[in-house]
């Protein structure tokens, strides 16, 4: 499945480069029509987009929720993961925004090709990638937030006393057995 999409999007892209294909979508109103749905590369990456903000989204929620609790310093696997997995998302949101932002850039740049996008329906797709620039921006702050490295910190700390106390303790259990043999 992921091979096929990667194989549509990727002649998606093509298509959208090739000016004699947007010229012939230029060639007819039926052909204008479901340029506007189906067969406008913008759309289907925006679906692609939409879906993928939303993993990042609930990937940033999984991390907070076991970064809050757990005892981050023993249960190193769990969060390493959820982080792994959360950048992964943000990295595959942001290359789908970036093949979005392509054809929003190219509409701009050929705008006697796309005569059928007018400056209203353009300019709510600037502002549709601007938004989700900023739902991108907004889940690495979260990631790397003031909240998350607080716990971090403090589990760690908590970890080092722990040890510490035990050594402590080891120490005075060797410093009695020691003066009872002697």
């Amino acid at each position: 499945k992921g091979k096929k999409s990667i194989q549509k999007n990727s002649d998606l892209r093509k298509g959208l480069m090739d000016e004699e294909s947007s010229h012939d979508l230029e060639s007819g109103k039926k052909q204008k029509t479901s340029l506007m749905s189906e067969d406008d590369p913008y759309y289907v990456f925006k679906e692609d987009l939409v879906i993928k903000l939303d993993l990042v989204e609930d990937g940033l929620e999984r991390y907070e929720r076991i970064v809050k609790s757990t005892d981050t310093a023993v249960n190193t696997h769990e969060v390493k993961d959820a982080k792994k997995q959360l950048k992964r998302h943000i990295k595959n949101a942001e290359s789908t925004l970036k093949d979005l932002q392509t054809t929003v850039k190219m509409v701009e740049k050929k705008r006697d090709k796309f005569n059928n996008i007018d400056d209203s329906e353009l300019n709510d797709r600037k502002n549709f990638t601007v938004s989700c620039t900023n739902r991108i921006q907004t889940v690495k702050e979260g990631m790397h937030s003031q909240a998350i490295k607080t716990k971090l910190l403090a589990d760690e700390r908590a970890k080092s006393k722990r040890r510490l106390g035990l050594a402590n303790s080891s120490n005075q259990d060797d410093n009695e057995d020691a003066s009872f043999i002697t």
